[in-house]
């Protein structure tokens, strides 16, 4: 199936279009109705052939709506017979598959080259954290280990307290004291549950 490259004359922008949406003639250069988005619009004919051909010449299209050609493309503006036109429409597409395939290689190329920067630029990140890190334990290993500057008060019950409560479940004596704090006739305190 054919496209055509053409120029809206009205939006002054380019578009591809199937051959089938041109009413009329489809000649390279010419200016006719193109039916885009279901309605018709004035435009000029810059380029006819495949679709990724198509598609390779919209970049190619300038402001003013000119189609700036190659220039090995120079030969199919002069009027040749058709079978001249064909062989120079597969040669001219045989040179869009090559162009096409080395830009996918030089791209392919850098991309990969990417990869291999960004893979060397986490190795020496995880370089850099082993470093800190092994930097960090020798800091924390040479300071100091804190005397005297933190009191830690538990809650217990010791093992023979524990063993009495068992035995004589009528003591009032709670379980559990905190220091400092003076032992009280309370309530007995049945929140915990002793082991052995």
């Amino acid at each position: 199936m054919e496209f055509a490259v053409v120029f809206f004359l009205h939006s002054l922008t380019v578009d591809v279009v199937p051959a089938k949406a041109v009413q009329g003639d489809l000649k390279r250069g010419v200016t006719t109705k193109v039916r885009w988005g279901g309605r018709l619009y004035a435009a000029k004919i810059l380029f006819i052939g495949p679709k990724e051909l198509c598609e390779l010449k919209v970049p190619q299209v300038t402001a003013e709506g000119e189609l700036v050609d190659g220039p090995f493309e120079i030969a199919a503006v002069r009027d040749p017979t058709s079978s001249e036109v064909t062989s120079v429409n597969r040669n001219l597409e045989e040179m869009e598959i090559e162009q096409r395939m080395i830009n996918i290689e030089e791209r392919s190329a850098s991309t990969n080259e990417m990869l291999s920067r960004i893979e060397r630029m986490l190795l020496n990140f995880d370089q850099r954290m082993s470093d800190i890190e092994r930097t960090v334990n020798r800091i924390d290993q040479k300071l100091p280990a804190a005397q005297g500057q933190m009191q830690l008060r538990y809650r217990n019950a010791a093992n023979t307290r524990a063993r009495k409560v068992r035995k004589d479940m009528g003591d009032k004596t709670p379980l559990l004291l905190i220091e400092d704090e003076p032992v009280t006739d309370g309530a007995f305190n049945d929140a915990f549950d002793f082991y052995e």
